[in-house]
């Protein structure tokens, strides 16, 4: 246990750091992204959902190595989450009429299936998840999350049994095989796997802990949150948590982490000039790699492959990492 705490102190405390990002390829995009955006890596390629709040559409293009930006659909919904199932990517988001709508794309960007959940007032959102057929899961009322899984055979939604909430102040969170729900308790935060046949739960101790982000990697997931004026960062198989000091003093932010090889964090936060005038900053952490800066609106952000893919307004720009001396 001593031995992993040093390890994560040295990777995130940047003492030992082994590389560092630069920009290797930039790609314009046939769209300029004017409301939001969702970049995910999906087989070889990088897949980019751009929402157009006009038309009520979703754009989706797909990127492949070499660069090439491909439109593959124009879907009838604004996106605000995707998970990979299997042979299709699933996208959750609300239809012309505002209804939370969930469909399933191919990788020809045909849609094999749509589903349309009961027009409702929705306290929380639905996200989906794989496990490994489409699982979702909702809030609609106060004390309860509901849970539906889709059978792909009936077409239809079948209702799971309800997550009974101690509280109300939840959160959920999807990632390809986990339906996380958060929530605080006495002791800390609470997180329930709502994919998993048990519905494993994990405790994190500790109060004060708010934006509390889950990421999955290989070696298992974790965890990042602010706590005060710090961000906060603990590994897989790990008991204790770690400072960020990149991070420190810009706890004013969004922060988000991304699942994938390594874990990889991200931090945007508006700015004010000594003139007054605004603009945003995001800075992009991963344990081996000093951190980088960019001064700009990041719309999304995700590895591909071994590089970091960030969404600006026109374009995704590549970052690959390069050896840096040792000190």
């Amino acid at each position: 246990m001593l031995h992993m705490k040093y390890t994560l102190h040295i990777l995130f405390g940047m003492t030992s750091l082994t590389a560092c990002w630069q920009v290797k390829q930039s790609i314009p995009l046939p769209y300029r992204i004017e409301t939001t955006a969702i970049v995910q890596q999906w087989q070889d390629d990088l897949w980019l959902l751009i929402n157009q709040a006009g038309p009520k559409q979703t754009k989706v293009l797909k990127i492949n190595t070499n660069g090439t930006v491909e439109e593959v659909a124009s879907l009838p919904l604004l996106a605000s989450s995707i998970a990979i199932c299997g042979t299709n990517l699933l996208v959750v988001g609300a239809n012309a009429d505002g209804q939370p709508t969930l469909l399933s794309l191919t990788p020809t960007g045909t849609i094999a299936w749509t589903y349309i959940f009961p027009e409702a007032k929705y306290l929380q959102w639905p996200v989906a998840a794989c496990a490994p057929a489409p699982i979702v899961a909702w809030q609609q009322q106060a004390g309860q999350i509901e849970v539906g899984q889709y059978d792909l055979a009936q077409q239809s939604m079948i209702s799971l049994p309800p997550l009974a909430l101690a509280n109300d102040q939840v959160q959920l969170r999807a990632e390809a095989a986990h339906l996380w729900v958060t929530q605080p308790t006495d002791a800390g935060t609470e997180i329930i796997d709502l994919a998993t046949p048990n519905r494993d739960r994990i405790s994190i101790l500790g109060k004060e802990k708010s934006s509390l982000r889950i990421g999955d990697t290989p070696a298992g997931i974790y965890f990042s949150w602010v706590a005060g004026r710090e961000v906060y960062f603990q590994g897989p198989g790990t008991a204790e948590p770690t400072v960020i000091a990149d991070f420190a003093n810009k706890t004013n932010g969004l922060l988000q982490v991304r699942s994938g090889g390594a874990p990889l964090l991200w931090l945007q936060n508006q700015t004010t000039s000594i003139d007054g005038e605004t603009g945003w900053q995001s800075i992009i952490k991963t344990p081996t790699a000093t951190k980088y800066q960019v001064d700009d609106f990041l719309f999304d952000v995700t590895w591909w492959n071994q590089n970091i893919a960030i969404v600006k307004a026109t374009g995704v720009f590549l970052l690959a990492p390069i050896q840096s001396p040792q000190k």
